[in-house]
């Protein structure tokens, strides 16, 4: 998601060049997953005054400029939309999205061809 994307569905932007994915479910609340320590985890009521609407917070280790760390969100959000057995994607700044991210989201789908560019309907 976007920069943009985020700030306007968490009020909370993506700062300092760290990633942040916002998984943003139809019938519920949002996940996060942001820079922090590994396997830390904050479990919200979707009524915090800071992180309104977000019932999940997940640390990830992740730099855009150290490879080795390009699964670690990947990984994070594919699991969450596992979890919620989620069979319809819409992605928001898709082209600008790392590689890594649509592809763990496409194989977290029972159908990949789910995955779509959802920009302009976001806009």
């Amino acid at each position: 998601m976007g920069r943009r994307a985020v700030k306007w569905f968490t009020d909370l932007p993506a700062t300092n060049g760290y990633p942040r994915t916002v998984i943003f479910f139809a019938d519920g609340t949002m996940t996060v997953i942001e820079m922090g320590p590994s396997g830390n985890r904050r479990y919200l009521s979707g009524e915090d005054e800071l992180h309104r609407g977000v019932a999940e917070i997940i640390a990830s280790p992740s730099f855009v400029s150290a490879v080795y760390t390009q699964d670690y969100d990947a990984q994070l959000a594919a699991e969450a939309l596992a979890k919620r057995a989620v069979r319809r994607v819409g992605l928001v700044g898709m082209h600008a999205l790392p590689y890594a991210l649509v592809e763990a989201v496409r194989g977290a789908l029972p159908d990949p061809r789910k995955v779509v560019e959802a920009s302009d309907f976001i806009d």
